[in-house]
């Protein structure tokens, strides 16, 4: 059975290893002999192949040396505890120590773990302090790996899926989604803008000032946008965009929804929000 586990697992070379952990492969291969902490398969070329438990444990490994234990202590812990420590929630040292908690989950594609440290981060901070010190940096930092060809899509795609459930979850709590609400503000993306996550940002930040708001969603047609402002006479339109480049195309289709709703009882505006 744990062979049958193993096989479904991610793999990864020992220089991929040494750059996500910071360790050197002397130093890996040193505690892989000496504590038995890891278990790497070979590929067919004989060279190292790692797994996701491995790089879990590794990760663990230098979050309990960061708080003073010894490598002989961590190692007499034994791999699987080690594994059962890293699936839980930790204490957080600071909003630093998340971002890189975060982003080391996200790399590996361990949404559990994602999803544990959001609902901690969101259960131990204010949730402007959340955005702000946390969600915004960790984003930021997988971007950058991106850019430099070290993280996929998908694992920026982890990361924004688990904020925005736990944006859409804290939004439903509090009712400000209501289709009776009058003045309500309305929040999507338009046409090619299929990140919707700014709009949620957006709408949780009016809904803590006591705003009704609705999330409409991503690459919402224009006609569409239009459409709702004539069925809820909305108080404000938010239009999230992650490029300026897509705000450009969109900017004249934009103006022309305003001109028009703008002229009715509620004077509606429309916002570009760039997340």
């Amino acid at each position: 059975m744990q062979d049958d586990q193993q096989s479904d697992q991610t793999l990864y070379k020992s220089a991929t290893i040494c750059r996500l952990t910071g360790y050197s492969p002397l130093l890996i291969r040193a505690w892989e002999r000496r504590y038995n902490l890891l278990e790497p398969q070979r590929a067919p070329s004989g060279h190292r192949l790692y797994t996701e438990d491995d790089l879990r444990v590794l990760l663990r490994a230098r979050e309990l040396l960061g708080e003073g234990l010894s490598i002989g202590e961590i190692a007499a812990r034994g791999r699987r505890a080690l594994l059962r420590d890293e699936a839980r929630p930790i204490p957080l040292a600071s909003s630093d120590d998340m971002v890189s908690r975060l982003v080391r989950a996200a790399i590996v594609l361990d949404q559990r773990t994602v999803n544990l440290l959001l609902e901690q981060g969101f259960r131990e901070r204010e949730e402007q302090q959340m955005l702000d010190c946390v969600l915004r940096p960790a984003l930021f930092k997988i971007g950058v790996l991106w850019e430099a060809g070290r993280a996929s899509v998908a694992v920026e795609n982890v990361l924004a899926q688990s904020v925005r459930l736990q944006l859409k979850q804290r939004l439903l709590r509090a009712e400000v989604a209501s289709v009776e609400a009058p003045n309500v503000i309305l929040c999507a993306t338009v046409d090619d803008e299929q990140h919707d996550l700014g709009a949620y940002v957006v709408a949780s930040y009016l809904a803590r000032k006591g705003h009704p708001v609705m999330v409409l969603g991503p690459r919402i047609p224009l006609r569409d946008l239009d459409t709702a402002c004539h069925l809820r006479a909305p108080a404000a339109v938010c239009v999230s965009f992650k490029m300026r480049e897509t705000f450009e195309a969109a900017r004249g289709g934009l103006e022309s929804v305003a001109a028009v709703h703008r002229a009715m009882v509620h004077h509606p505006r429309v916002t570009a929000v760039f997340l």
